[in-house]
């Protein structure tokens, strides 16, 4: 799934949020509102919900968003998003 969800960001023309290099760290966003869907997100938040009980548990997948860095820039800063669960693939 994994393999398959990299291909479709790599080739994806969804990402239409864009920061600023030396202001925000040089990346741009993607989000539901704008085209960011396809089943393979879904396969994904549903295996690892399995893969995950303990920690996912009854939370629903609530939202999804992706960001794409310019590898010569910084990318977001640490911070923490609100949620009962926050996960991150890397």
């Amino acid at each position: 799934a994994l393999k398959q969800i990299r291909g479709l960001l790599l080739e994806s023309t969804v990402f239409f949020e864009t920061k600023m290099p030396r202001v925000f760290g040089g990346y741009v966003g993607a989000i539901v509102e704008d085209g960011l869907h396809a089943r393979a997100f879904l396969a994904l938040a549903e295996a690892l919900r399995r893969a995950l009980p303990g920690t996912l548990g009854v939370h629903p997948l609530a939202y999804l968003w992706c960001y794409k860095y310019d590898a010569e820039y910084s990318g977001i800063d640490v911070h923490a998003d609100e949620a009962a669960v926050n996960l991150n693939i890397w």
